[in-house]
């Protein structure tokens, strides 16, 4: 007697991820029911074991799980474009915030941006993002409608803006969202301080001891640019990166003094760390998000992520913003990542094809505590699934090693199906949860103000 299935998946090769990244299988079923992943087996076997209530054919393609993007800001991606060729402090004091303070303050501009990001990310075959931007109800109605997974990052910062009057607020409103949508089980919740330099010492250990009361993970941005650390080595007051703490060195060994440097911290870009404070991070189970094409455009350095995974700490990957970037695909940051870690460790071998696919799905899940729930393809865990055709495209054809097809050469059009808890978001290459045309319109208003108000130069 056969078992039911909702829907088998013939794929031409399945990436598990995990236990094994290096593994790939050929000629392989996935099963799905309710929701989860039932079952991975050769093909020839399913037939027999199974029957399924649908069955799609993707003998041409890659099966693997969902992207994991650990890092971005989706309210930014309506401002994508407007800030190029500038240092990080020069993108945020002359372009960015003087745009947030005008538009940013409205939160319907926030869930307008957050939709177009959504919209982009699962084209790119992005399931689940970790978010950090104003308004983070915004983002989890857009999560909510488009049937991603997220981290919300209730964020925070020392001063008063549109969205809150001082800290005690920003951690209300932030609790107040979290009972809102504690209901929606493919949302969670981060604390997100955006930086040293913008969070004061009172309030890191404020979030410190809540996030240990309540289990949250810390999403911060640490170490992005030289200037952070040396301004913050002597207290340069004058020097905007400086951080707001008393005491005169690097916010990493800040971070430690406090006692925020553990396995619920989520350090965004980490580029600038010496060999100690790299250890001190693998000692204390810091989880880093790197952003290779946010670095290299702000010109911030290289990230020695090599030096990190030898040390074995968990490094994933995030998009940053679409302003920073300008584009939210995690193909690309993998390809990037891959590139930039073999030439600053002068090794072709530091950072194979299957370590960065690990970065993009398992390494992400595991940085916000979602591992037993997302990142691999593993019998029980979601079916968070993508598939990458390789064979309609010149560009990704011949195939000779799905991983290598995956990172060197696959791009956004090579995304073919997006599913979460084993709904579609994107069959076929077409959107089943995001209405196109209602997002560009929306996108095209938000365009006209922001060239009206700031014109450029």
């Amino acid at each position: 007697m056969s078992e039911n299935a909702d829907l088998e998946i013939k794929a031409g090769w399945v990436l598990p991820v995990h236990p094994d990244p290096t593994v790939s299988l050929e000629n392989h079923s996935i099963l799905i029911k309710d929701e989860k992943i039932l079952d991975i087996l050769p093909t020839a076997a399913a037939a027999d074991k199974y029957s399924p209530a649908t069955v799609i054919d993707r003998t041409s393609s890659i099966v693997m799980p969902g992207l994991i993007n650990a890092h971005t800001h989706t309210g930014m991606t309506l401002m994508r474009g407007r800030a190029d060729d500038l240092p990080l402090l020069k993108w945020l004091h002359d372009v960015v915030w003087p745009i947030e303070g005008a538009f940013a303050s409205k939160e319907e501009f926030c869930e307008d941006g957050a939709m177009l990001a959504a919209a982009e990310m699962i084209r790119g075959g992005i399931t689940c993002f970790s978010d950090m931007y104003w308004y983070p109800a915004a983002a989890a109605r857009v999560t909510v409608r488009t049937g991603m997974r997220a981290v919300i990052g209730m964020v925070l910062i020392e001063y008063p803006s549109a969205y809150a009057k001082g800290v005690d607020e920003y951690i209300a409103k932030g609790h107040d969202i979290m009972q809102q949508f504690q209901g929606e089980d493919r949302i969670t919740f981060s604390y997100a301080p955006h930086a040293p330099y913008t969070v004061a010492t009172e309030t890191w250990k404020k979030l410190g001891e809540l996030s240990q009361k309540n289990g949250v993970f810390i999403h911060t941005h640490l170490h992005e640019t030289r200037e952070e650390c040396s301004a913050s080595c002597v207290l340069d007051r004058s020097h905007p990166a400086c951080h707001l703490s008393e005491n005169e060195c690097h916010p990493v060994e800040d971070f430690r003094r406090m006692g925020l440097l553990s396995s619920k911290l989520v350090a965004a870009h980490m580029v600038h760390m010496t060999d100690e404070e790299i250890q001190l991070c693998a000692e204390k189970g810091v989880n880093i998000a790197h952003c290779p094409s946010s670095n290299s455009k702000l010109a911030s350095g290289f990230c020695p992520v090599h030096k990190f995974l030898k040390a074995g700490i968990n490094v994933a990957l995030g998009t940053d913003s679409a302003c920073s970037n300008n584009s939210l695909s995690l193909l690309e940051e993998m390809k990037l990542t891959a590139l930039n870690t073999k030439n600053l460790a002068g090794d072709a071998t530091a950072l194979p094809a299957y370590t960065a696919i690990q970065m993009a799905t398992f390494n992400g899940a595991k940085a916000f505590g979602l591992e037993d729930v997302t990142g691999s393809l593993e019998v029980g865990k979601a079916a968070d699934i993508i598939s990458i055709d390789v064979h309609t495209h010149a560009g990704n054809s011949p195939m000779f090693d799905a991983h290598s097809a995956v990172v060197y050469a696959a791009a956004r059009e090579d995304v073919n199906d997006v599913m979460v808890n084993g709904k579609f978001l994107l069959k076929e290459g077409t959107h089943c949860t995001v209405d196109i045309g209602d997002t560009l319109k929306r996108m095209s208003h938000w365009r006209s103000k922001i060239m009206e108000e700031f014109p450029q130069k």
